[in-house]
């Protein structure tokens, strides 16, 4: 009900044409209020991570006014890439991806200085979805259906590689798994510091395993589902640690029955099986959706996607003035990137990264 009142007053404020109120969230979201994209300089964009829970990164920067639903960065933190869906994405030109239309941005440190986030120049035919970059950052590893399928439902996703050049990126090559692999597509890949990858398959076409394929001789074995509990979860968007120590993914929250996500970490035990899923708790998790984590190369900052909706109930009687206010900020229900020092986390991850993560 919540869900459905917030998104009539959304369109109540686009209509009435009304700005929100001097003061409010909204001022530093709105991206139509920049007429330049800022400098930045310094790690991530410049931005400060809170010392409380989980929040907003880089509000009215990254921003478009619709959904953010991926970010990821380079190993050694000067490439971004981030997708989203823009609020009038079917008035523009955009390839219908996999996950319906959208847009994956290109960011990089330049002389200092944040570039302006382009579209990212995917080859000819190729939609490029979830990228994750490899260990050495030469190259990204994500999923597409391939050069211009014939139709939405005609190939599954499958998982290419496409190598940093001189002039650019060069052309995708698919990952071989040999010629006995017949699997059902494969989602969001992510690469350990051994070449390891892991990524999500639905054998079903509805429920989410995870997999991994081993990187031995230079080439990806057949790939296998992960053994352990967690593998009962409806388990999506694996983010492996770079010592295989830890994974994070996503899955229906307990009791969920909206289809809201929590994120989950399992650890490798000494024996070599996962352990137990872990719910990462509230400092990140809530009622609302939380998916795809990414963690930060040293370790530090914890990256989501959240759907999260105004906590705060409508003042009685509701003024117009109230309604603008709680229909235009970024607590407006779609999706959008936040972000938390892993410190506030217990989850123990710092060993997992190159200097203990600190």
């Amino acid at each position: 009900m919540q869900r459905k009142f917030m998104r009539l007053a959304g369109m109540i404020g686009l209509l009435a044409g009304l700005m929100p109120a001097a003061g409010t969230a909204a001022e530093a979201f709105r991206p139509s209020d920049r007429q330049e994209f800022p400098r930045l300089a310094g790690p991530f964009l410049g931005q400060r991570a809170s010392t409380a829970r989980a929040e907003l990164f880089a509000p009215g920067i990254l921003s478009a006014g619709g959904r953010e639903t991926r970010i990821v960065f380079s190993p050694d933190g000067m490439d971004l890439l981030y997708e989203l869906s823009a609020p009038s994405a079917k008035h523009l030109v955009a390839t219908q991806g996999l996950f319906g239309p959208g847009f994956l941005f290109y960011s990089r440190i330049k002389d200092g200085i944040w570039t302006e986030p382009e579209e990212f120049p995917a080859p000819s035919g190729f939609r490029v979805e979830y990228p994750f970059f490899r260990p050495d950052g030469r190259a990204i590893i994500f999923n597409s259906r391939g050069p211009d399928p014939p139709s939405p439902g005609a190939n599954p996703s499958r998982l290419w590689l496409m190598e940093r050049t001189e002039a650019g990126w060069g052309a995708p090559r698919e990952v071989d798994f040999g010629p006995e692999y017949r699997g059902t597509g494969a989602v969001y890949p992510s690469l350990a510091a051994n070449g390891n990858l892991y990524f999500a398959q639905f054998p079903d076409g509805v429920h989410g395993r995870l997999y991994i394929s081993r990187f031995e001789n230079g080439t990806y074995s057949p790939p296998e589902p992960l053994g352990g509990s967690f593998n009962d979860l409806d388990g999506n968007h694996p983010y492996i640690a770079p010592d295989e120590r830890f994974i994070i993914f996503d899955a229906p929250g307990p009791g969920s029955s909206s289809g809201a996500n929590d994120l989950y970490v399992s650890f490798r035990e000494e024996t070599g099986l996962w352990g137990p899923p872990r719910n990462l708790g509230s400092m990140v998790n809530t009622r609302f959706d939380e998916r795809r984590a990414f963690v930060s190369a040293d370790g530090r900052y914890l990256f989501f996607a959240g759907d999260q909706l105004n906590r705060d109930k409508p003042d009685r009687p509701l003024t117009l003035s109230r309604l603008r206010q709680l229909a235009d900020q970024p607590a407006d229900g779609e999706s959008h990137i936040y972000w938390i020092d892993t410190r506030r986390l217990d989850i123990r991850i710092a060993g997992s990264f190159p200097k203990g993560g600190r």
